[in-house]
C-alpha cells in the first residue's frame, strides 16, 4: 500500500470523529452507534517520527528503534494499536 493511501485512510478516521451539522451536532460513528466516541486515540499524525519499545533487546543494544507513524490499526488489537513504518539504523544491513 502506498504512504498516500494512509493518509486517505487517517482523513477517513478523521472525518468519522468529527461532528456535523447536519447529524445535530453529532459525528458518524456516534449518530449510526449511539455511542460517544473516543477520540484519545488521536495522538499521531501521519508519517510522524516515533519510538518504538522493543523487549526482546538485550543490553548492550537500544531497546527504542525510530519509526514512523502511518495509521489505525483497525482490524488488529485495541483501539490503540497503531501501523508504524520502521525505519534502519545507521549501520544495519
Amino acid at each position: 500500500m502506498q504512504y498516500h493511501n494512509w493518509m486517505q485512510l487517517w482523513c477517513v478516521d478523521v472525518h468519522n470523529v468529527l461532528s456535523s451539522k447536519n447529524l445535530g451536532y453529532q459525528n458518524p460513528l456516534c449518530y449510526s452507534t449511539g455511542y460517544t466516541t473516543d477520540i484519545s486515540k488521536f495522538q499521531f499524525y501521519p508519517w510522524e517520527p516515533i519510538w518504538y519499545y522493543i523487549p526482546s533487546a538485550k543490553a548492550p543494544h537500544n531497546n527504542l528503534k525510530k519509526a514512523r507513524w502511518l495509521g489505525f490499526a483497525h482490524a488488529a488489537g485495541d483501539e490503540m494499536t497503531y501501523y508504524i513504518q520502521t525505519e534502519k539504523e545507521p549501520g544495519e544491513g
